[in-house]
């Protein structure tokens, strides 16, 4: 069973052309391949094939008559039946057109209003009808692959093979050039077409006309016809020309596909009849089967290779791949019997074979169709304008444009003319082929863009004329038909090009203590004009600018190829503010319009150098020294939100100051001559500390957080320097200095502590401080040395004291707070000494012992006498710790000294009315129990506990020793033990302090 092929891979036409004004008598048929199949392997075959009919009766609803009426076989029938043509049949006496339209999209393919209304074509499967509708019939004109199996046997009545003699790697039976050129003679067209001459009269050619126009052109066809059929390297898809880039420096070249080159020529009618794809083959038909309509059956065979990649799609990073194999259908055993049927009719069967071997698959693809009467002259087109592009000149303003046209015309009609009349006629706008008998013009084929909308485009156009454009369609077989004029205006000039701003600042030169808002300078503007050959492909000479700046807008007259000077005056700006003002502009060409608007923000900061901060000459501490190698330093000041500052430090030997008795005295000394200006040049004496710049927070105050070496001995100077955003500073002399230093560390000597109990009973603690540096005390505090002494900072000491059995410094508290030590020249030197009494309630029998730490006078942050006092806004601490005098540190405590608080004799005897003594009977003898009142409780943290001592006496013996030193633990003392008899008894009792001294007895007589 024969399978027809898709109308995608292979499409039949054919047309029964009588008494026509373009085509010669005959039936001329025209084959169209897909270009995925390439070109066959050996010549197409056209049988003759019966044509069955069948009456179709359309609806009678004379509404529905007029809509699309759907012609086309059973699902399971589409591969083996094909209706190729459909007939209007009028009712008796009337006349009805018949149209065959797209499956698709309901669109025109052809239609026939003469009698024998027949249409017909590769996909027949949609009509409509108009004129006398009501009673018409539908015939449709079908081919079954059943009534074409004859084919199999039969031997087809026409063969067309390639013009191209001789053996060939890729195709067998081919006929001479000469013999191509006969096919385009039987076919050639009888008048000139609106391609030659658009505004007619369309005369009359002859077919050497034909033929001298396809020899004009075949050259090139015929090489790249041997390039891919003869024996190529490759695959013929791959066959490529490298073709010159015309003008390109330096010379380059484009790979042209070869097959391109023969594929395309196709759709030319002519070079279709030259190459095999078209003829006239009316004097093979068969009379005999001609009725009821000439059915026609062409094949051909095709190397393939299955596996050759036709679409690569990138998504992100996937790539969908599709090969050829993903759209051909199965080879089957009908197709295979039908491929061996073809090459045994054409000889090709060693040539498929040797391909075979090499991996190509070979396939046999076959189409139907009916010879219909020709169809109406194709209706005209629309014709809409698309997009236009102006052309550069070769130099100055551009006078020509290329249009673009969007087109709506029939499927199958590929060829278009192309006529422009600028005010001397309609002149055809293809290349004009001259031979010896005819001006004929190539074929114009319709474009198509990306979405699939027919598109045409034509240049040079001339601006300023009146333009107008025809078109006409043409169908497969150059039969063109009704035009279509359209105007074509000049398109909108492009606007010019946006300026290109060059700004400078000029600043002008201010006095940085000058108060008030004052203009820093000028802005000098400059703005080159293009000339004629830099505005840009279509556009218009400029003739204006217009600026603005700051709120100040000039319209300027332009000459192109020119430069464009203006200078405005700076707005005011407060000392150190920043001001930020749009700079526009805009060209304007000699026919009004603007060119987009260039900008640029001018940003200028007062010129004027910041004013220094104001600072104190006093010593402003770090953080006491630590574990830590740094300590910090944290200073604040105020200042504007957003104001910039730098850091610098130097040390005194860096200002070669002279060194001192005291560093307040430095200090003092580089603040004032930094004040006179005897530092001023000594920048490079300073190191940088901030490698950010000190921003000012919101709070409206400046903060430094820095550190410094811990071992940093000597008096260090800062220089907070002020700087604006643009990295303008203040005079950096002229900054004042700020006396850092760290607070001294270093421990005095352990002091000696001596103890003696006063008359009073009270400890007196004397403090002798050892191993004090009189001269350097003297030095920075001689007031402590006059007499009598004057206001000083004295040295210092503080006991701490611990009670109880754990003797450690780490539990002892201080007493008496930090007292001043004075001079004491009682001795045989003087010497810093004081004594304490310690007046607290001490506890008796308890262990106090007493530590003592001495420390030398504070340090001062001026020096004695110096009261100048910061100005208003100064650099200070963040710690008012820090800008105070410096408090010394401590020495290491002394070795401890100790003393029992205790009563200066022995306890008193106990109070005999105190003391009840009983003998009870108990358990067969006796028991003697002594209870004891409100004796004495020595403290928790004394030295030892009250005892007590207990004798008893009976019957006159000698006492005996009962209880021999019991701890008092409570006020109430209760003693049980045995007694020999309830006999006269008499008790002694003593008690015995901490100390171990013990009070008389007390004789108390038992109750028995």
């Amino acid at each position: 069973m024969i399978r027809f092929a898709s109308p995608s891979w292979l499409a039949l036409f054919a047309l029964q052309a009588e008494n026509d004004a373009d085509l010669p008598d005959g039936v001329h048929v025209r084959i169209q391949s897909s270009p995925l199949l390439g070109l066959p392997l050996a010549p197409w075959l056209v049988w003759q094939v019966p044509v069955s009919t069948k009456t179709v009766t359309p609806p009678r609803d004379p509404k529905l008559l007029k809509r699309t009426i759907p012609i086309e076989p059973p699902e399971a029938e589409r591969d083996t039946t094909r209706y190729v043509a459909v007939e209007a049949v009028p009712p008796g006496g009337g006349k009805t057109a018949i149209s065959l339209l797209d499956p698709d999209t309901d669109g025109l393919i052809a239609r026939r209003s003469k009698p024998a209304a027949i249409v017909g074509g590769p996909v027949t499967r949609r009509v409509r009808l108009s004129g006398d509708t009501a009673g018409a019939r539908l015939k449709v004109y079908a081919i079954y692959s059943k009534s074409t199996e004859r084919i199999r046997e039969e031997k087809p009545i026409v063969t067309l093979p390639l013009p191209i003699p001789g053996d060939c790697r890729w195709y067998y039976g081919g006929i001479t050039q000469k013999e191509g050129l006969k096919r385009v003679a039987r076919s050639a067209p009888l008048r000139y077409t609106a391609l030659d001459q658009p505004d007619g009269p369309f005369g009359p050619l002859g077919p050497d006309d034909e033929v001298a126009r396809i020899e004009a052109q075949r050259a090139e066809v015929d090489d790249a016809l041997e390039a891919v059929v003869r024996a190529p390297a490759d695959a013929p898809w791959n066959v490529t020309l490298a073709v010159p880039n015309q003008g390109s420096s330096p010379p380059q070249s484009a790979d042209v596909p070869q097959l391109d080159s023969v594929l395309m020529p196709i759709c030319d009618p002519g070079f279709a009849r030259y190459l095999g794809f078209a003829d006239n083959i009316g004097k093979a038909i068969r009379p005999d089967m001609a009725q009821p309509l000439i059915g026609l059956v062409v094949a051909g065979v095709f190397a393939v290779d299955p596996q050759r990649v036709i679409s690569e799609i990138e998504f992100g990073p996937f790539k969908f791949v599709t090969r050829l194999a993903d759209q051909l259908p199965p080879l089957d055993a009908d197709e295979q019997e039908m491929v061996d049927r073809v090459l045994d009719l054409t000889g090709a069967s060693d040539v498929a074979n040797k391909l075979r071997d090499k991996g190509f698959e070979i396939r046999c693809f076959t189409a139907a169709a009916g010879a219909v009467p020709l169809p109406d002259p194709l209706p005209a087109p629309g014709v809409s304008l698309a997009k236009a592009n102006w052309i550069a000149a070769a130099s100055g303003i551009s006078t020509s444009f290329r249009q673009g046209f969007t087109l709506s015309t029939t499927p199958f009609a590929p060829l278009l003319a192309m006529a422009r009349d600028d005010g001397k006629g309609f002149k055809p706008r293809t290349r004009c082929i001259k031979t010896k008998t005819a001006r004929r013009h190539v074929v114009l084929l319709r474009g198509e863009d990306n979405e699939g909308h027919s598109i045409a485009s034509d240049a040079p156009i001339s601006s300023g004329a009146k333009n107008i454009y025809r078109f006409c369609s043409g169908d497969l077989f150059g039969r063109f038909g009704d035009p279509a004029d359209i105007d074509v205006p000049d398109p909108d000039r492009p606007a010019p090009p946006p300026p290109v701003l060059r700004a400078m600042p000029l600043r002008a030169v201010l006095d940085d203590q000058a108060p008030g808002a004052l203009s820093p300078g000028s802005l000098d503007v400059r703005v080159p004009v293009p000339d004629n050959n830099s505005i840009g492909i279509g556009g218009r000479p400029i003739a204006k600018l217009g600026l603005a700046f700051a709120g100040h807008t000039r319209t300027i007259a332009a000459t192109p190829g020119t430069m464009i000077a203006q200078v405005f005056a700076l707005p005011s700006l407060a000392q150190q503010q920043s001001g930020a003002w749009p700079l526009t502009a805009y060209f304007v060409d000699d026919d009004g319009t603007s060119s987009p608007q260039a900008a640029q923000t001018i940003t200028i900061t007062d010129g004027r150098h910041p004013r220094p901060t104001p600072c104190g000459p006093g010593i402003i501490w770090t953080s006491r020294p630590g574990p830590s190698p740094d300590v910090e330093l944290r200073l604040s000041w105020p200042a504007a939100p957003g104001q910039s500052y730098r850091a610098w430090i130097a040390d005194q030997r860096g200002l070669d100051l002279p060194a001192a008795a005291t560093r307040a005295t430095v200090a003092l000394d580089g603040f004032t001559k930094q004040q006179q200006g005897q530092l001023n040049g000594r920048a490079d004496r300073f190191r940088l500390i901030t490698d950010a710049p000190i921003i000012a927070d919101s709070d409206g105050r400046a903060r430094l957080a820095t550190t410094l070496p811990r071992a940093l001995q000597t008096v260090g100077f800062l220089r907070i320097v002020p700087e604006t955003d643009a990295g303008a500073q203040a005079n950096f002399d002229a900054c004042g200095l700020v006396p850092v230093a760290v607070p001294n560390d270093r421990r005095p000597p352990m002091p000696r502590l001596t103890l003696t109990v006063n008359a009073a009973g009270k400890p007196e603690l004397t403090v002798v401080a050892m191993g004090f540096d009189l001269g350097a005390i003297a030095a920075a505090e001689p007031g402590l040395f006059t007499q009598p002494p004057t206001a000083a900072n004295p040295p210092h000491y503080r006991l701490r004291r611990a009670s109880g059995a754990v003797n450690d410094p780490l539990y002892a508290r201080m007493v008496g707070g930090i007292r001043p030590l004075s001079l004491d020249r009682s001795g045989s030197a003087p010497r810093f000494a004081a004594t304490f009494v310690d007046t607290s309630g001490l506890l008796p029998f308890v262990r106090y012992t007493w530590w003592a730490e001495v420390r030398l006078p504070a340090e001062r942050r001026l020096p004695r006498g110096a009261t100048m006092l910061p100005p208003p806004g100064a650099i200070t601490a963040e710690n008012a710790t820090q800008v105070g005098d410096a408090a010394a540190a401590f020495s290491l405590l002394s070795a401890p000294t100790t003393v029992v608080n205790a009563p200066t004799s022995a306890p008193a005897a106990l109070d005999a009315a105190s003391i009840t003594a009983t003998v009870v009977a108990s358990g067969g003898g006796f028991t003697l129990q002594v209870l004891i009142a409100d004796v004495p409780v020595a403290h928790p943290q004394a030295i030892g506990p009250y005892r007590i001592r207990l004798w008893a006496e009976q019957d006159g013996a000698a006492p005996t020793l009962l209880a021999d030193g019991v701890p008092t633990t409570n006020p109430a003392f209760q003693w049980t033990g045995a007694a020999a008899s309830n006999g006269a008894t008499s008790v002694y009792v003593t008690i015995v302090d901490p100390l171990g001294r013990e009070s008389p007895p007390t004789v108390k007589a038992v109750a028995s």
